[in-house]
């Protein structure tokens, strides 16, 4: 949906059901605090919020408009209005802000992916909530993209170039695809790294595209895994990542690309990468 489309009754109703499903009674409380029944207007409304508009690469050219409302377990979950891959496509989501290294030798590491999994389960319950209300969110913008997915100009110079989509997120992993077949490359999708590691054996691709954050195996791992595979060391990757990163996580792969990004950019990584 279009930033000018999405009234003030739109991003309140969003506000509200994220808080009612995040903290339930201190919801009216909150509502009060972040001034949601005071906002005349989307502009005045995302004033307050934290603008994290091209962080970590000024490159990656989208919006993202955050408020940390955390929820009743963990204080530091998001609720944003962004962009992603297609300019002036804004949707709803919400970012767990959870993707911080935790080691499994500390005492508490157990209890820790017990809060992950409450926070993941929270955010597609709140995702699905907003969905029903009719709140734009990542689904309107998988099918912009399905309804519009046709090959374009450089389709001719992909053709023949197998793309690897890892992301334990299936709409985005379908949705990217979706974008890169158009452009005329065969794409494989797998949902984390065993399956990834499956599907390098099967495709031989010519590129992989990454997501950092997955389950069981992230994608430093993944990559370190890959490099020890002598068939596949030198097949570029490309990691994808809404977190921060150390540098020396970085060098493991040979691209970094920082969510939420536009889809050129990601074209022009992937044209870059595969010369």
């Amino acid at each position: 949906m279009k930033l000018e489309q999405i009234g003030v009754d739109v991003l309140r109703r969003a506000l509200e059901l994220y808080l009612d499903l995040a903290h339930g009674e201190n919801k009216p409380a909150l509502l009060a605090k972040i001034g949601a029944a005071g906002f005349q207007s989307t502009s005045q409304a995302l004033g307050t919020f934290i603008d994290e508009s091209g962080r970590g690469s000024a490159a990656a050219g989208s919006r993202r408009y955050v408020l940390r409302l955390g929820n009743r377990r963990y204080p530091f979950m998001k609720f944003v209005l962004q962009e992603y891959l297609i300019e002036n496509e804004f949707f709803f989501s919400v970012d767990t802000h959870d993707q911080m290294e935790i080691r499994s030798s500390i005492p508490d590491f157990e209890a820790w992916l017990e809060i992950k999994r409450f926070n993941r389960a929270l955010k597609d319950e709140i995702e699905s909530a907003w969905e029903h209300a009719g709140i734009p969110t990542f689904s309107d913008l998988q099918r912009l993209v399905q309804a519009g997915a046709g090959c374009s100009q450089d389709a001719k110079a992909a053709s023949g170039r197998t793309v690897l989509v890892v992301d334990d997120e299936r709409a985005i992993a379908e949705t990217v695809a979706t974008l890169l077949r158009g452009e005329g490359y065969s794409v494989v999708i797998a949902h984390d790294g065993a399956e990834a590691l499956r599907r390098i054996q099967e495709s031989c691709p010519d590129v992989i595209l990454m997501d950092y954050e997955m389950p069981k195996m992230d994608g430093i791992q993944l990559c370190t895994t890959i490099r020890a595979i002598p068939a596949f060391r030198k097949v570029p990757i490309l990691l994808a990542t809404a977190c921060s990163m150390d540098l020396s996580d970085v060098r493991a792969a040979d691209g970094f690309l920082v969510k939420p990004y536009q889809k050129d950019i990601l074209f022009s990584f992937i044209r870059h990468m595969l010369k």
